[in-house]
């Protein structure tokens, strides 16, 4: 009995593979039937029966084929997948479905399957009867049943799969070119600093396929340290200057985690901003161009404001200073009303060689070697004093006199700035100038609490005269800042570094 019910059960056991539920009734339904003594092929004919009646309603689409590949048998979802009745399903062969079919693959699986008594799969299309072409898995089994052989098939359904491994390739040829033309590189290395992976086109200016550098550890100092401490955790950002290339490189590196956050090496991304550098260099040299442009600029300003303020002292001051001189030689000549005339006339031209002396100041302080910045500062204070009536202060910590164009620099800002003070802030209570030195840098504040403006919209102060404040500022390296809104007074922020700097006007 054995025997008997055991070698039936071997021979349709791979026609259920997958479905253990079947597999047990249909042995089960073996042994009470060989037990009722109805013969070995009578239990043929009922294990062929309930195969049917249990396969046709698994989901899983199957199909009995015979060695010349036609459907002897189909579930109802092998139909349903094929879009055929179970009956038209019947009147097929393999041929007619399968696209990739020939006759010669079918006899060698079959031969195969005969052979080995195992299971085979393979991918094909199918070709379903609306036209469809359906990516599929076949799995296929040799059985026997009684003395018919057959080939039982499990099909799948793997468009999606297949869809998914399309976009895979194709993202993955994108990620290929995208990395085959990266200015520079991108690599991967294990926690013994060895290359893992490599791509990128750097390797063509190291003249070495990419290929060629895996196993290698990085080449220079920095590299290296970069790379430990990425495995501490720590991610890095250098540059690298390439001996073969002759470019530079910008390298990030960070630590390669696992999906339990272990650090198992590095990854690593290198550009090549060898033109961003030639830019920048041509940017400097473009920035010190302009600067020396301005300086002259600055200078030629200068000179001519002296050469304007000897021009005034030599023909208008002495000539006034003479006029003043030969009204007084007059006043003993003349009558009495002639004297208050004179003395008028004398009055108007002291007035006229004050203010001309004040145009001259302004134009060109040639005190300031003489009676050195602070002292200068605090005697335009004391001039906005006097004009507008307001408290002054003076705060200074300089330890040093600044350098001569530095301090010429301060001056001309803070003499614009008090200025302007003189004739747009009447009304103001107080007027504070602070000087300090810091870093390396000096800072100059002046500030008023006078009637202010919009310093991002309104020019009262003059347009022309807050451009001169910031480039004089910005040629030596430092900064101009103006605050203020309206009821508010303004404040003047300056930043100079104590040796003038090589920087182009921002």
């Amino acid at each position: 009995m054995t025997n008997q019910t055991g070698r039936v059960y071997s021979e349709l056991r791979l026609s259920v593979w997958g479905l253990r539920c079947c597999r047990c009734r249909v042995n089960q339904i073996i042994v009470i039937d060989y037990n009722s003594k109805k013969g070995y092929l009578m239990n043929t004919d009922v294990v062929m029966d309930v195969c049917q009646s249990l396969l046709g309603k698994a989901g899983v689409p199957v199909g009995w084929l015979d060695i010349n590949g036609h459907f002897v048998y189909v579930n109802q979802a092998m139909a349903a997948i094929l879009e055929y009745s179970p009956i038209g399903c019947l009147s097929l062969s393999l041929a007619d479905i399968d696209v990739n079919f020939t006759r010669e693959a079918f006899l060698l699986r079959w031969e195969t399957l005969k052979r080995n008594d195992t299971a085979q799969k393979d991918e094909s299309v199918f070709k379903t009867n609306s036209g469809r072409l359906m990516p599929t898995e076949i799995t296929s089994h040799y059985f026997r049943a009684g003395q018919n052989e057959y080939l039982a098939v499990f099909i799948r359904d793997i468009s999606v799969r297949k869809q998914a491994e399309e976009a895979f390739l194709e993202s993955e040829a994108r990620l290929k070119l995208i990395l085959d033309e990266l200015p520079g590189y991108i690599w991967t290395t294990d926690k013994n600093l060895v290359y893992t992976h490599f791509a990128g086109s750097a390797a063509i200016l190291w003249r070495e396929n990419n290929a060629d550098i895996l196993g290698r550890t990085p080449r220079s100092s920095a590299g290296i340290k970069a790379h430990r401490r990425a495995l501490k955790g720590f991610p890095s950002t250098y540059e690298y200057e390439s001996p073969v290339g002759r470019t530079t490189y910008l390298v990030r590196t960070k630590p390669l985690q696992d999906r339990y956050n272990e650090i198992i090496g590095v990854l690593g991304l290198s550009v090549d901003i060898g033109k961003i550098k030639e830019m920048e260099n041509q940017l400097k040299n473009s920035q010190q161009k302009l600067r020396n442009i301005a300086t002259a600029y600055v200078k030629a300003q200068d000179e001519e404001r002296e050469w304007i303020a000897l021009e005034i002292h030599d023909r208008v001051v002495q000539s006034l200073t003479a006029i003043s001189h030969q009204t007084q030689r007059l006043m003993p000549f003349t009558s009495k009303d002639g004297r208050t005339l004179l003395e008028e006339l004398s009055g108007g031209v002291k007035d006229i060689l004050h203010e001309t002396r004040t145009i001259m100041t302004e134009l060109y302080p040639t005190t300031l070697e003489r009676y050195g910045l602070i002292k200068l500062i605090s005697w335009d204070l004391n001039s906005i004093a006097e004009v507008i009536g307001c408290e002054t202060d003076l705060k200074n910590n300089l330890l040093h006199d600044p350098h001569g164009t530095v301090q010429s620099t301060l001056y001309r800002i803070a003499h614009e700035a008090l200025l302007n003070i003189k004739k747009h802030a009447v009304g103001a209570n107080k007027v504070e100038v602070q000087i300090k030195e810091w870093r390396g840098w000096i800072k100059l504040e002046i500030i008023d609490d006078g009637p202010g403006f919009n310093t991002r919209k309104d020019t009262a102060w003059g347009h022309g005269g807050l451009d001169s404040m910031r480039r004089r500022a910005e040629i030596i390296g430092g900064t101009f800042n103006i605050s203020g809104r309206p009821g508010a007074g303004t404040k003047i922020v300056v930043r100079l570094p104590i040796m003038p700097v090589s920087v182009g006007i921002k």
